[in-house]
């Protein structure tokens, strides 16, 4: 799940940062550490096994502060400064990102500065050292950085943002969670190879549970280059701090359909009831955060937008809405998608929730156009007989009249692929196994059925299989910022083994509409996600996929 928090920075800087739950990525990963400032900082390689990284968070876009006085600030570089060390980590185990983005007017182009500098940091569970995990910036005369466009650009406190900087940095609640009881009595240390034991240092204890997130934004004043030493001036930074948690974690929308009657309910929950939804609003509306919900429901008939209404919900928010859809044209299946954004009537803050409904064949018939009663009167009334069992003596009239079951198998098209959990590719004989990252499959924009054998490791005898626990939810997912999709497993096919690592999913047509857009988006993973009940998902493989209408 995810959940943005924005917070301005300056009347032209707005900051995103984006809690992703499902966000765990395998990238190599640098410290850079200060010996003269006796401090440490996170960047990523900008390449994993010859894969380009996606965190923009590197070596090249870090500076360090060179003289606090002054404000001066240097881009990294071992050569020119001694004191810098960088040492360089495999991120072998897939770990968890936040995302961190900058918006900023469509026009905007940072006037007469040079442009920002934003530093992320953490403190260490004894609430005295603060650890880095970002000092990016961003300079506009390079003309190799450049601003991404927002499509579509979005209003927020009366101002339109077209225009974005991204990062993604480790999670800090994932960091503080990564340690290990050393003894009974003792306190916990991080656990021995993680980011957060490599960015705490020797002795150090990791990120403090309890700590906030430090963001500090800084213009770029100046530019000097001497004897090829380059330095910034900045300007005095505007700090903030956000949690390690969203204040709104258990916020969500439902929509289900009504026991009452033909007709959907949609409301709000927090901590998983509407009771808890309707305390929470008065609980901040006592605290003086007033708060309002819109929902926003749309109607999708065959990946057609074709219905759009808004309920504005300012009391009674332990009733549900009664939302019956018209479905214009579809006989096979639509789609309900609800939007519902809780807003601070003093501030204008909001946060967004997201759910979707999926309207089968036997559902869409109910919500036509024209609903027509069945005239049954001159309907063919079958006779049912009971079974009788295999010995009883049947009379020659009886005989003629036996039903012999025949099961008649159907051709399924599979497309199939063997991985390795691991970071490089192995070869067995003429069988390739994929290693992290390097997958690619291409999907139809029809119902795609997709094999997988994983594999845990390879030796000199084979293959070990990838053996998962039986029962556990596992998903193929597809997901970008702001939309995701998961296809589930496919166990029709009768083909699915838990215990030899092979899994089987069906990607349904009706999701086809939603990978395009994330594909178009420029998001072109997908994830094969084991699900716990815990909440703690652990992805299993991820590569990269090809849409073969966009050929």
């Amino acid at each position: 799940m995810q959940t943005s928090k924005f917070v301005n920075l300056d009347p032209n800087v707005l900051l995103e940062w984006i809690y992703d739950d499902d966000n765990f990525l395998t990238q190599d990963y640098v410290i850079v550490v200060n010996t003269l400032q006796d401090n440490r900082a996170f960047t990523n390689t900008e390449t994993t096994n010859t894969l380009p990284s996606t965190t923009n968070n590197y070596v090249s876009t870090t500076l360090f502060e060179l003289d606090a006085t002054n404000k001066k600030w240097a881009p990294v570089d071992t050569t020119q400064y001694p004191f810098l060390q960088t040492v360089n980590y495999p991120g072998n185990v897939p770990s968890r990102y936040d995302i961190v983005r900058l918006h900023f007017p469509i026009q905007y182009n940072f006037d007469d500065k040079l442009g920002c500098l934003l530093n992320i940091n953490v403190l260490d569970r004894t609430g005295k050292i603060y650890l880095n995990l970002s000092n990016f910036f961003f300079d506009k005369t390079d003309t190799s950085r450049t601003l991404e466009y927002t499509a579509p650009p979005f209003l927020y406190n009366e101002k339109l943002w077209g225009k974005f900087l991204e990062i993604q940095v480790p999670a800090p609640v994932a960091l503080s969670n990564d340690v290990r009881q050393s003894s009974i009595n003792s306190a916990p240390i991080p656990t021995l190879g993680g980011i957060n034991s490599n960015l705490a240092g020797p002795n150090g204890l990791g990120v403090g549970p309890n700590s906030p997130i430090f963001i500090d934004f800084s213009f770029l004043l100046k530019k000097t280059i001497v004897n090829k030493q380059t330095s910034f001036l900045i300007q005095d930074p505007y700090g903030v701090t956000i949690p390690q948690v969203p204040e709104f974690q258990t916020l969500a929308a439902v929509i289900q359909t009504s026991a009452e009657g033909d007709w959907f309910e949609i409301f709000g929950v927090y901590e998983n009831t509407i009771t808890g939804f309707a305390t929470f609003i008065e609980q901040q509306a006592l605290n003086n955060n007033p708060q309002y919900a819109i929902f926003t429901v749309t109607v999708f008939e065959k990946n057609l937008q074709t219905d759009q209404v808004q309920y504005v919900v300012q009391d009674n928010f332990d009733t549900a809405i009664r939302y019956r859809p018209i479905i214009s044209f579809s006989t096979t299946t639509a789609v309900i998608d609800v939007e519902m954004k809780l807003i601070n009537t003093n501030s204008g803050n909001f946060v967004t929730r997201l759910t979707t409904y999926v309207m089968m064949q036997d559902q869409v018939a109910k919500y036509g156009r024209v609903l027509t009663k069945i005239n049954l009167s001159n309907a063919f009334k079958p006779k049912i007989y009971q079974s009788a069992p295999d010995n009883v003596t049947m009379t020659t009239i009886q005989q003629k009249a036996a039903v012999q079951q025949v099961n008649v198998p159907f051709p399924v098209m599979f497309d199939r692929f063997n991985v390795v959990a691991k970071n490089t590719t192995e070869q067995i004989n003429d069988t390739t196994f994929y290693g992290a990252g390097q997958l690619q499959i291409l999907l139809y924009p029809t119902d795609n059925i997709l094999r997988f054998t994983i594999a845990k490791n390879i030796t000199n005898s084979g293959f070990v299989p990838f053996q998962i626990p039986t029962g556990t939810r596992i998903t193929l997912t597809f997901k970008s910022d702001n939309l995701n999709v998961d296809s589930e497993l496919y166990n029709d096919s009768g083909q699915i083994d838990y215990n030899a690592g092979v899994l089987v999913f069906r990607v349904l047509e009706t999701q086809s509409q939603t990978i395009r857009t994330i594909f178009r988006d420029g998001f072109d993973q997908f994830y094969i996600i084991m699900r716990a009940d815990n909440s703690i998902n652990t992805v299993l493989y991820s590569g990269r996929f090809l849409l073969f209408s966009e050929f």
